[in-house]
């Protein structure tokens, strides 16, 4: 983090970061006689957000603040030209300019949300240390690369009440995202309550939905923090608890229940049944009423069309209408889908299966195939949005979203298809998360999308971004965010009661992360909706400070060689043997002598001094084998720290010439530590 005085041009802590940063030396003192002036029509949202800005300060200093909205002289001048929509709407103008210097703060916008969007940057560019609380002298100019930058959250595979979605709320604010997505049917739960059709939720939600009154709530707190909620309900497919409800609606008879198993299901929607049509117009109309942004989703993945293909009638209405297979019955059932939404003043988003030629063209498409598929819904016409590469339950690091593009560099787009690329959504399913792990899956690393989608295409600094999330997690946890203290809470828990087991586990746990992708369902066959998500590798976090710190040092170690450096190195990996050696016997001994075998592995790489090549050869490919050996282990959890020994290791066996620069030296290093297979083993599967 800064200190008072230094002048470090983009080096502000602050996520997502701006366009353009100046950074000057000196400081803003901030006390607890700070007084607020806004000036601009409609100041509610501003002024409810600097309250919650200022109370974010108070608490982080632990004293009161003078807030008196309109009193002049003021050191801090919130500013704006015209309220935005109530409702906040795709493309308004989120721009803004924050001047700070040692007389005060400026911060002008064009619209109120601009300049919520201003105090969200204001809010994380306090500076508190032995100096006492500051702000930095900066000028900054800002605005959004794209208009739609979404957080998903699935509500229907493990229930999320209202509580954890309003305190989503505040994250998402800080964060600078404006789309809101309530994943609200699927297989497993209709979470919405439907007042002309009650047995959706009374049969298939065990109980576990969002009142009317609770989403109107939450559309309100949204509204207030400036962005948007888009309501989703899944047709034709995932639909079983859509038809415990009403099993007539079905494409094959049969008394269905809410499904506790995860994947693609055969259960699906007649679509040549009226009574479809009837209730999906009655609900419509209970959404418009309920979500007022001009957007609602449909779903439409993943019907694989089995029960369609064997019931007779829907296939003779194929042939009478003139429909040559599953995707062309889909996308005639689409028409009619978007037509009710049409007459609600709604325009219709699908995910990347509702794609098709007779598909009208205000449709939205949202992407989990990837920027391929986006770009060839560009092509052809449609607006859309990625989510391949951000989906959050796949638990990889930040870095690796954040490398992930609407728009890649290579891209081959016109302008004019470069437009209809709105952004993209961060995406959390919940089929392995529960309300307890909430936020431990999706904070801070949501924010790593959320500057995808803000910030420059230029801005790729993965290190810069690590050190700015650190920062962002503490903002996040002042805002009541749950990301940091239930790994604590479920590791204590575990270890009933005992402090030096919870120590022990808490030690181990540091240097794991939960498996990546769909790994996991692949690895523990046979869990269900009803399956308790309580054990460690439901507790540890896919971007742990452990492995982050740890990979860090190497890399200061690979640079300087400094013998404390790898003193410091070599007492970590001795940390974490010694407490994965406790834990042999244990349900996490296969693990467990695994990180202890790597850890190993580590402190002998550290043994041998640079250049040592010839020496260390032979070992070298031992202990490759052995930290593939480690990769390899069958378990619900990773060890999070292969990639840096594999670097450990490499750096033995390339000797630095006298001659050759760091740069040079680092890169064969890089490509000695042959990390294809380690990486590889991560990927997403293809779609």
């Amino acid at each position: 983090m800064l200190t008072q005085g230094d002048k470090a041009p983009g080096a502000i802590d602050v996520v997502p970061l701006p366009v353009s940063v100046e950074q000057f030396a000196g400081s803003c003192p901030v006390s607890a006689g700070l007084e607020w002036r806004d000036q601009g029509p409609g100041g509610d949202r501003v002024r409810e957000a600097s309250a919650r800005l200022l109370a974010g300060w108070e608490r982080r200093l632990g004293c009161a603040w003078t807030f008196r909205p309109g009193r002049p002289p003021s050191p801090v001048l919130v500013a704006w030209e015209k309220a935005g929509a109530a409702i906040p709407l795709l493309g308004e103008d989120e721009s803004y300019r924050l001047e700070i210097s040692a007389a005060g703060t400026v911060l002008r916008a064009a619209t109120d949300l601009g300049a919520l969007r201003g105090l969200a940057t204001l809010e994380q560019l306090l500076v508190v240390d032995g100096a006492g609380a500051w702000l930095p002298v900066v000028k900054i100019a800002d605005r959004p690369r794209f208009p739609w930058r979404g957080l998903m959250v699935d509500v229907c595979r493990h229930w999320l009440p209202p509580a954890v979605i309003r305190r989503t709320l505040d994250g998402m604010a800080l964060a600078k995202f404006n789309v809101l997505h309530l994943h609200l049917a699927d297989d497993q739960g209709f979470r919405f309550e439907s007042r002309t059709h009650p047995r959706l939720h009374e049969r298939g939600s065990d109980g576990h939905y969002f009142t009317q009154a609770q989403l109107r709530e939450i559309v309100a707190a949204a509204a207030a923090r400036s962005f948007r909620v888009v309501p989703e309900m899944d047709v034709p497919g995932h639909a079983t608890a859509w038809l415990a409800a009403y099993p007539e609606l079905a494409s094959q008879p049969g008394a269905y229940a809410v499904e506790r198993r995860w994947g693609v299901h055969d259960a699906v929607l007649d679509p040549t049944n009226e009574k479809v049509y009837g209730l999906l117009a009655d609900l419509f109309a209970e959404l418009a009423d309920v979500f007022p942004d001009p957007f609602v989703h449909i779903g439409g993945d993943e019907n694989n069309g089995k029960h369609w293909g064997e019931n007779a009638d829907i296939q003779k209405f194929m042939v009478t209408s003139g429909l040559a297979d599953h995707p062309a019955l889909q996308a005639w059932l689409n028409r009619r889908v978007q037509r009710l939404l049409v007459g609600h003043g709604k325009q219709m988003v699908g995910w990347d299966e509702v794609l098709h030629p007779d598909l009208p063209r205000d449709t939205v498409i949202q992407s989990w195939r990837g920027a391929d598929s986006l770009a060839e819904a560009a092509r052809r016409g449609f607006r859309g949005m990625l989510s391949s590469g951000y989906y959050l339950d796949h638990c990889h690091p930040a870095a690796w979203h954040y490398g992930k593009d609407p728009l890649p560099a290579d891209d081959v787009l016109t302008e004019e298809e470069r437009a209809r690329v709105l952004g993209g959504e961060a995406a959390v399913w919940t089929e392995w998360i529960s309300e307890e792990m909430f936020d431990g899956r999706t904070w801070p690393r949501a924010a790593a999308v959320a500057e995808r989608l803000w910030s420059p295409r230029a801005v790729t600094d993965t290190a810069d971004l690590e050190r700015r999330l650190a920062v962002l997690s503490e903002r996040l946890a002042e805002h009541g965010l749950q990301h940091e203290q239930n790994e604590g809470r479920m590791i204590r828990r575990l270890a009933q009661g005992d402090p030096a087991r919870a120590a022990i586990l808490g030690i181990f746990a540091s240097a794991l992360a939960p498996i990546a992708n769909y790994r996991r369902s692949r690895l523990q066959v046979g869990h269900t909706q009803a399956t308790q998500l309580t054990g460690l590798e439901d507790a540890v976090r896919p971007d742990g400070a452990g492995p982050q710190r740890f990979a860090r040092e190497v890399e200061e170690w690979l640079r300087d060689g400094q013998a404390d450096a790898a003193q410091a190195l070599a007492g970590q990996l001795r940390l974490w043997r010694g407490a994965a050696a406790q834990l042999i016997t244990t349900e996490h001994g296969t693990l467990a002598v695994a990180l202890a075998d790597a850890c190993d592995v580590g402190l002998e790489a550290l043994s041998y001094p640079d250049g040592a090549a010839a020496v260390a050869a032979d070992w070298a490919a031992e202990a490759m084998d052995r930290l593939a050996g480690a990769a390899a282990v069958r378990a619900p959890m990773d060890i999070a720290i292969l990639v840096p020994l594999h670097r450990l290791v490499a750096a033995t066996q390339i000797g630095r010439g006298p001659e050759e620069g760091f740069a040079g030296w680092r890169r064969r290093v890089e490509d000695a530590a042959n990390l294809t297979d380690l990486v590889q083993r991560n990927l997403p599967p293809r779609g």
